[in-house]
C-alpha cells in the first residue's frame, strides 16, 4: 500500500515533534533555572526553625528565584523592625536594620544574628554567622551592671544597625573561598539573642523567653549550637561570638 505524499509529510512532522518536544522542555526547564545573581533581597517573616532543620539548607536555596531573608524575630518583643538597603550591590555592605524601641523601659543591649546557611566550608563546624547588635554586649549577662558609659534606647528611639565591614569582607573571602560570591547567597536567617533593659529583666534566647538566665545558677548560653555555661558569679561568656573568628575571620 502506497502512504500518499500528503500523508508522509504529517507523518514526518509527528515525528519530529516528538524528537524535537523532549529536547525543547528541557531547554525551557534550563532557563528556569537560571537565576538572577543581581535580584534585590527581600523580607519574609518567618517561624523559627532549629539549628537542625537550618543545617539542611546549605544546597537547598541554590537555585532560589529570590533573595529571601527570613525574619524570625519573635513577635512579642518591644521593637519595630525594619530594612533598608536590599535593593543595593553590594548587600552586606549596604544591609541596614532599622530597630524601634515601642516598650515602656530602655534598651541597653540587644543583638541579633544574620545566619547565611550557603557560606559553608566542609571542614568548618558550623555556619557562617554575622552579629547585629547595639549596645555594650558584656550586658548579655543579666546581672552586669550598668556604667555611666552604657548608652540605651529609649521608647520612642530608632536605631541603626549595620553589618561591621570586618565581618562582611570575613564572608565574603569565605565565599570566594569555596569557587563562590557574594552575589551566589541565595537565603539569609535573622535570629534574635538577646535584649536587656538593665535592670535585671529582658528576653533571651532564640524564642525570646522573660525568664533570663541570673548568675545564683550556672547559666547556659543557649545561642551557641552546642551550649556555654558559666558557674555562679562569672559572666555568660557569648559563645556564638568563637564562630564568628572561626568562619569569618580573613586570612593573614
Amino acid at each position: 500500500m502506497t502512504v500518499p505524499a500528503t500523508y508522509r509529510l504529517i507523518l514526518g512532522a509527528l515525528v519530529l515533534a516528538v524528537i524535537a518536544v523532549p529536547h525543547g522542555w528541557k531547554a525551557i526547564r534550563g532557563m528556569a533555572q537560571e537565576v538572577d545573581k543581581h535580584a534585590n533581597w527581600k523580607v519574609v517573616k518567618s517561624p523559627l526553625r532549629n539549628n537542625k532543620d537550618r543545617s539542611k539548607d546549605n544546597e537547598k536555596f541554590k537555585n532560589d528565584p529570590e533573595k529571601i531573608i527570613e525574619d524570625q524575630i519573635p513577635r512579642h518583643l518591644p521593637i519595630k523592625v525594619e530594612f533598608r538597603g536590599l535593593d543595593k550591590e553590594p548587600f552586606l555592605n549596604n544591609f541596614e536594620k532599622v530597630v524601634t524601641n515601642t516598650g515602656s523601659k530602655p534598651i541597653y543591649e540587644m543583638d541579633f544574628v544574620l545566619i547565611f546557611p550557603q557560606a559553608k566550608k566542609p571542614e568548618l563546624n558550623g555556619t557562617a554567622l554575622i552579629p547585629l547588635a547595639f549596645g555594650d554586649l558584656r550586658l548579655v549577662d543579666f546581672d552586669e551592671p550598668l556604667n555611666d558609659t552604657n548608652v540605651s534606647l529609649k521608647p520612642g528611639e530608632t536605631a541603626v544597625l549595620k553589618i561591621e565591614p570586618k565581618y562582611a569582607e570575613g564572608l565574603q573571602h569565605l565565599m570566594r573561598s569555596i569557587d563562590s560570591d557574594e552575589l551566589e547567597l541565595r537565603r539569609s536567617m535573622l535570629i534574635f539573642q538577646s535584649m536587656n533593659h538593665g535592670d535585671g529583666t529582658g528576653y533571651f534566647s532564640n524564642e525570646g523567653t522573660d525568664k533570663v538566665p541570673h548568675r545564683k545558677k550556672k547559666v547556659t548560653d543557649f545561642r551557641s549550637p552546642n551550649g556555654s555555661t558559666s558557674e555562679p558569679g562569672e559572666r555568660a561568656e557569648p559563645a556564638w561570638m568563637t564562630s564568628f573568628a572561626v568562619n569569618l575571620t580573613m586570612p593573614s
